[in-house]
């Protein structure tokens, strides 16, 4: 058998191979710290609810306590759980100035020592702030999202005007003049059912634009005030949209709006009731024979 021959590596091949094992070596390195962060991720969350387990059910060692899950926290902080930065998303109205007045926090806190739910708590105490997001990106980025409250409709009570969102919610931070379009709703109670007034309008388009008022009779029906004649519609409580769509069926049919109504009366489940201006009754009123 032919003996096999080596041939001795050029000075050049052997820096070649000493550099090529050199970037294996920190590749290995880094994949290897990676692991090793995100296994500390892993059990530091579970090490401080263990603690928190722990001052539950022994009152007498808080001190202790306190001290174990700050040495928890310390350690996370080597390992670069620590907080650098806040992404923040969907923010127009709200002032940024605000918003970190709020979170008060602080670089180089532990990514772990910030409660979430707190912080979620605090940005929905905002008044222009409707729905508040935030989680964590390890290793040491908070990302929020705003969702912000959004006009609707304009309240009147006591003769005075305000912005509601479609939780009832004031806006008192907004101008009513930035917003002339929007519908207005009247009486206690319009504000937490606003939503229900609005779909009544939306499901019927052609009926929307000729509306003026919706008023909230006592907190259990709506009446809806069209413009024009003058001529307002009573809805029942009960499935108001089955009737405000029988009446739009109708107006299209008899031409309600061109009647001189005073009030359309659909309260009772399949009748209606026509109730006419004082006018035309005195008009149609039979004369006297002298």
């Amino acid at each position: 058998m032919a003996r096999r021959s080596f041939q001795p590596l050029t000075l050049r091949e052997q820096q070649c191979r000493k550099v090529a094992r050199g970037k294996a070596y920190r590749k290995w390195a880094c994949a290897w710290r990676r692991r090793a962060l995100i296994g500390a991720a892993g059990l530091l969350p579970l090490l401080a609810a263990a603690v928190g387990v722990w001052e539950w059910r022994s009152q007498g060692v808080s001190r202790s306590v306190a001290a174990a899950q700050a040495q928890a926290y310390a350690a996370s902080v080597t390992l670069g759980f620590s907080l650098h930065s806040t992404l923040l998303e969907g923010q127009r109205r709200t002032p940024v100035a605000e918003v970190e007045r709020v979170l008060a926090l602080r670089r180089g806190t532990p990514i772990f020592a910030v409660s979430l739910d707190e912080l979620r708590h605090r940005l929905e105490s905002i008044p222009t702030v409707k729905r508040a997001y935030v989680q964590r990106e390890l290793p040491g980025t908070l990302r929020i999202r705003l969702e912000e409250r959004e006009p609707v409709a304009v309240w009147q009570k006591g003769g005075k005007l305000a912005l509601i969102d479609d939780g009832g919610a004031v806006m008192s931070d907004l101008s009513l003049a930035d917003y002339p379009a929007l519908p207005l709703v009247l009486g206690e109670g319009a504000p937490s059912h606003v939503a229900e007034a609005l779909a009544l309008l939306d499901a019927e388009p052609s009926l929307k634009a000729k509306v003026t008022a919706l008023v909230r009779v006592g907190d259990r029906r709506w009446n809806v005030r069209f413009a024009g004649s003058g001529l307002e519609l009573k809805l029942p409580e009960e499935d108001a949209m089955t009737a405000w769509q029988r009446f739009s069926r109708l107006n299209r049919e008899r031409h309600f709006m061109l009647m001189p109504l005073k009030t359309v009366d659909m309260r009772q489940p399949g009748r209606l009731y026509l109730r006419f201006t004082r006018e035309a009754q005195r008009a149609n009123a039979p004369s006297k024979e002298t």
